[in-house]
């Protein structure tokens, strides 16, 4: 599969199977994460796998609303060092090149926000249970997994957005 079907045949993947991801899958998603472009070079994610049961059904407590959350196989927790002044970017570019790569390994993924919600701190809870280093800013966790349902396109032409494109 090239670049522009994998772009276009990925999905944020609402239901997982319980089948467990390979670990050579997941290093592979790793390892395209970290040839993603970034602000001088300074590649300043750090993700965590987290596959161990009890520290995922630790995270579903926190995220008990998102399905995608509760029957993933793998969460990952992407961080970036916050004194890179792009971190966010940077970490988002690569977190995008895991999105990607998951489809014609045949894996699904969903991307989550771990802002705060409902009057609660989940960045707090994933920090202290993750021991992430101060340093690091907690920017989303990633569901991977085998899907158990294709989620349905959503059907926006390029006509349809024309107007959000300025050719000048």
């Amino acid at each position: 599969m090239d670049v522009v079907d994998a772009i276009k045949r990925r999905r944020s993947i609402p239901r997982f199977t319980a089948t467990d991801v390979e670990d050579a899958k997941l290093d592979l998603l790793i390892d395209l994460a970290r040839t993603a472009p970034s602000a001088y070079n300074r590649q300043p994610w750090f993700f965590y796998v987290v596959k161990k049961v009890n520290t995922r059904n630790q995270i579903r407590k926190w995220f008990k609303a998102f399905k995608h959350i509760q029957t993933a196989p793998v969460i990952i927790v992407a961080c970036a060092d916050r004194n890179s002044k792009y971190h966010i970017h940077d970490c988002c570019l690569a977190i995008g090149n895991i999105m990607l790569a998951a489809v014609p390994l045949g894996l699904g993924t969903h991307w989550t926000s771990p802002f705060k919600f409902a009057g609660k701190d989940p960045d707090k809870g994933i920090r202290d249970l993750l021991k992430i280093p101060p340093k690091y800013s907690v920017i989303t966790l990633i569901s991977i997994g085998y899907p158990d349902q294709q989620a349905k396109p959503k059907d926006r032409k390029l006509k349809d957005i024309k107007e959000t494109v300025v050719k000048v």
